[in-house]
């Protein structure tokens, strides 16, 4: 298919071969054109509007999200994925269905058996109210935000593991471009400050900017790959060349995980994308590398000196350590079933002593996304996320059994989604919609079928 026919088909049924398309003729097919622009929308709209954790801009994602989920629930066909994308499906709409658990009314006497719930109850007769029906989250808007936000990520992916490969490709490269100005901007913000607050270009938090750059590096430089392959110098030079501006806003956020994350996302990338050598012609790729090379050097000695002074700071000294000491204590209250998914504020200041206050030391979020998720949703939002991972790491698997064959950019795909997975370790990146929905992108190409070399799009 190629991208202007408007006939949408599933990446692995190239005509011809026999089995019919996932999505034939009739009313899917315009349908089928939607999908580009759709995405290409939410996309845009989660880059630009998506970078503050509960934003203002979150609406217009949300909305766009509901559109793109109608588009992707109208041209669904039942046998379409193979297993681990059938798992990651279950695992989002499972994350779903626990949300839409947590908002259930229930009867007072079954809410006060929850752990912690009697105290709350026994807080709201003593203020004159004696609710006879309570939802089992202690922050009903908070899980509304969450399930929101489940919800968009669920609509990206959807849609584009319904999309060809080409198209998905298309997606990768408008998010790379798109983030060009954003890190551009980012370089002015940073050149205007002469502290190490860094760049944070359209994001609340400089972390999750680093991230979103970190994440986009390794698309750029399966772009780059991909010109080299073609023997196309000017556009491996161009797009080697975005990947530097992409590492060096990552660095000039001066974020340590973040940047070291870009750091080694750029790393990894280069080596996965470097199996089957044999086929590279290499006056391209020498050309490209070398522009790679003396531009990071240079992106490098730019930001050396502020970065130097964040590394330079005592790690022990970070307030995250008091939050995962903390909500280790809220963790243990409210097992097994949890507090609900984005009632984490509420919770923690419960548990906070006075003598911990501080100017800065109010916490959102526990910066420990395997910690804040139980604490949430207890034991069945801890055994999602083991099983998401699990997802992961078997494709990664999979995918470097294949060797110099695999398509580089699932491979590209495959560091893109493991750089929010490890940040979310030491901060909350996933819950600003922006990262959410580039996650949701890398892993529908990560995902797609083995099978795609028959995909007529390539």
């Amino acid at each position: 298919m190629s991208l202007g026919s408007g006939e949408w088909v599933r990446p692995d049924r190239a005509p011809g071969s026999g089995s019919p398309g996932a999505y034939g003729p009739g009313p899917r097919r315009w349908l089928g054109g939607l999908a580009l622009p759709a995405g290409a929308a939410l996309l845009l709209a989660a880059m630009v509007l998506g970078g503050y954790a509960h934003g203002k801009g979150d609406a217009v994602v949300h909305l766009l999200a509901i559109l793109v989920l109608g588009v992707s629930l109208a041209s669904w066909r039942t046998g379409t994925l193979d297993r681990l994308q059938t798992t990651a499906l279950g695992v989002l709409v499972a994350a779903l269905a626990l949300v839409a658990i947590q908002l259930l009314p229930l009867p007072d006497r079954v809410f006060a058996s929850l752990p912690e719930r009697a105290r709350v109850l026994a807080e709201l007769r003593s203020a004159g109210l004696d609710p006879a029906w309570l939802p089992m989250t202690l922050d009903p808007l908070g899980t509304v935000r969450s399930g929101l936000a489940l919800l968009s990520v669920l609509a990206m992916w959807m849609l584009c593991t319904l999309m060809p490969r080409g198209t998905r490709i298309v997606l990768v490269k408008l998010a790379v471009a798109a983030a060009v100005p954003m890190a551009l901007l980012g370089f002015v913000q940073a050149s205007q400050r002469v502290d190490t607050t860094g760049a944070n270009g359209l994001f609340e938090n400089r972390n999750h900017y680093a991230t979103m750059m970190a994440m986009l590096v390794p698309f750029a430089l399966a772009a780059g790959r991909q010109a080299v392959l073609r023997n196309t110098v000017v556009h491996a030079i161009g797009w080697h060349a975005v990947a530097v501006v992409l590492l060096l806003a990552a660095a000039l956020s001066f974020s340590r995980m973040g940047s070291l994350l870009a750091a080694l996302s750029g790393v990894s990338a280069l080596a996965l994308l470097g199996a089957g050598k044999a086929q590279v012609r290499t006056g391209p790729r020498r050309a490209a590398l070398a522009v790679l090379a003396v531009a990071t050097a240079a992106a490098g000695y730019l930001a050396s000196d502020r970065l130097a002074q964040r590394f330079a700071s005592n790690p022990m000294d970070d307030l995250r350590w008091q939050y995962l000491r903390i909500g280790s204590s809220a963790l243990e209250a409210y097992l097994p079933w949890g507090s609900g998914m984005g009632s984490f504020r509420e919770v923690y200041r419960q548990f906070e002593p006075l003598q911990s206050l501080g100017e800065f030391t109010f916490a959102n979020h526990a910066h420990n996304e395997l910690l804040q998720n139980t604490i949430e949703g207890g034991l069945p939002a801890l055994v999602l996320m083991l099983v998401f991972v699990g997802v992961v790491v078997a494709s990664a698997l999979a995918l470097l059994r294949r060797g110099g064959g695999a398509d580089p950019w699932r491979r590209a795909a495959l560091v893109s989604a493991s750089v929010p997975l490890i940040h979310s370790l030491v901060d909350y990146p996933l819950r600003t919609l922006a990262c959410g929905i580039l996650l949701a992108l890398a892993l529908a190409v990560l995902l797609s079928p083995a099978g795609s070399a028959r995909d007529p799009t390539r």
